[in-house]
């Protein structure tokens, strides 16, 4: 059987429907050791474990050096936190409360009822899976796809947009119906149902659909597969 192209959504520590998934594509036919697997980021916040969904990423892409784990807006959020400390109040909020203090938890921190601000969250997070966010690319290239987080900027080349915008933009991105010769397949941005455009893909289902989304790209036409809800 030839070798087929899956993406998956954004998970947001919804382990749960992650493993559900990944279910439903093995009986599709998926081959691990055969077919690639992509994933657009966001894997943190919002649902109660994130750090089960982080390793169960990382695991996969230790058993299959061949699939690909892009990096998302909330990774990128905790990231900086963590590079540069959380003594910044409007970034700590932003991620704090967009599902920070959810991953927070699912990495066993405790919070004291007199302060809801953690001070050390390398000490929680840890150094490792600090650098596996860090070495996450914010873009995945085949001869018919590019695979990004948020989206790409119109009129700009997928290689020449900024890493920030390919895993921030929502608009002008959404609304364009630019060509960049290859079809975008994006999460980032919450829909019920996947949306199909002719330059690009959203699969990001999960916040709103209450499900997680796979496409299947290896034929003419998108195909998709959902967890259950």
């Amino acid at each position: 059987m030839p070798e087929r192209l899956y993406a998956i959504g954004d998970i947001h520590g919804h382990a749960t429907q992650f493993i559900g998934l990944l279910a439903r594509l093995r009986e599709d036919g998926m081959d691990p050791d055969r077919d690639t697997v992509v994933f657009l980021g966001d894997y943190i916040d919002r649902g109660p474990e994130s750090r089960r969904v982080v390793e169960m990423v990382r695991e996969h892409l230790e058993q299959h050096p061949h699939w690909v784990a892009l990096v998302g807006n909330h990774e990128d959020m905790l990231l900086y936190l963590l590079q540069h400390g959380a003594a910044n109040p409007h970034e700590f909020d932003r991620w704090w409360l967009q599902g920070g203090r959810e991953t927070f938890v699912s990495y066993g921190g405790t919070l004291d009822e007199h302060d809801d601000r953690p001070q050390d969250l390398i000490a929680t997070i840890g150094v490792n899976h600090r650098d596996w966010f860090a070495s996450l690319p914010t873009m995945y290239e085949t001869d018919r796809y590019f695979f990004v987080h948020g989206g790409l900027v119109p009129g700009r080349a997928a290689k020449e947009t900024d890493p920030y915008d390919r895993i921030w933009i929502r608009e002008p991105f959404l609304s364009s119906d630019y060509d960049w010769g290859k079809v975008v397949v994006h999460g980032h941005t919450p829909v019920v149902e996947p949306v199909i455009r002719p330059n690009r893909i959203d699969i990001d289902t999960i916040l709103r659909g209450g499900y997680l989304t796979a496409v299947e790209l290896s034929g003419e036409t998108p195909r998709f597969v959902r967890s259950s809800a």
